[in-house]
């Protein structure tokens, strides 16, 4: 085993080395727009379970960069999956401003 630990120790540095690193590099192109969720479920058995889910989306994408001149793309929307039967659904942008919503439920299944 004392033989191998300073060929372990060498892998290991090589391995670090040859990783990305997150801040130097740029997004890869899966995380150009990046989604996390949180989702909490309100189980009362009086009353119907109540789900709220908060998305957040961050476009990291350099072709959406503003820029006074040249060719500026955007997304123009964005499709969530949502349990069948939800209300209330809403989005807002960076500055708390509404965002157009359209569920369209063309699918059979608990999922729209």
């Amino acid at each position: 085993m004392r033989r191998l630990a300073p060929l372990l120790i060498a892998l290991a540095a090589i391995g670090i080395a040859a990783a990305p690193h997150r801040a130097e590099s740029a997004p890869a192109a899966d995380s150009l727009l990046r989604g996390t969720a949180q989702i909490v479920y309100d189980v009362d058995p009086s009353e119907r379970t109540r789900v709220t889910w908060d998305v957040t989306l961050k476009n990291n994408d350099p072709e959406t960069v503003f820029r006074e001149q040249g060719v500026v793309s955007f997304y123009d929307s964005y499709n969530l999956p949502l349990l069948r039967g939800a209300g209330n659904v809403s989005a807002v942008g960076p500055g708390g401003g509404p965002l157009a919503v359209t569920v369209r439920d063309q699918t059979p299944g608990p999922v729209v």
